[in-house]
């Protein structure tokens, strides 16, 4: 099983923002921030509190996903309107979301990888049927 640990810190990584800058915006100093993300420090860990602050920062939800999928579970952002301008753009990011999601389980990704390429699968699948449901009730 792939540790929260390593969610945070892969997440910390790939947002694209220095270490000084997420520290900032939670409100630690770096140095605190990077003794707490380290593996190697025993003597000081981030706290559940850090959590939600972190991800916001970060722009991530990939420890929660994380967390939900090692209980079995998994998440669904919530509300929100199609992205895509017709119902042809959105049936053609559902495929797109859907083959992404499969060749990544078929390339053998850990699992913490596939659900955000589930969720992501999802939401564009839901996005189709609101389409469909606009257009049934004359919304669009």
């Amino acid at each position: 099983m792939r540790a929260l640990e390593d969610v945070i810190a892969d997440m910390v990584e790939n947002s694209g923002r220095t270490l000084t800058a997420i520290a900032a915006e939670i409100g630690k100093h770096k140095s605190t921030l990077s003794r707490e993300l380290s593996p190697y420090d025993a003597g000081a860990k981030l706290g559940v509190e850090s959590l939600v602050p972190l991800m916001r920062a970060c722009g991530s939800v990939a420890p929660l996903e994380a967390l939900a999928g090692f209980m079995g579970y998994g998440l669904r952002p919530l509300g929100g309107e199609p992205d895509g301008r017709s119902m042809e753009d959105e049936c053609l990011q559902g495929y797109e979301a859907v083959t992404d999601f499969i060749k990544a389980a078929r390339a053998g990704r850990h699992y913490t990888d596939l659900m955000p390429r589930l969720r992501a699968a999802l939401k564009e699948l839901e996005d189709v049927v609101v389409r469909a449901r606009d257009r049934d009730s004359g919304a669009g």
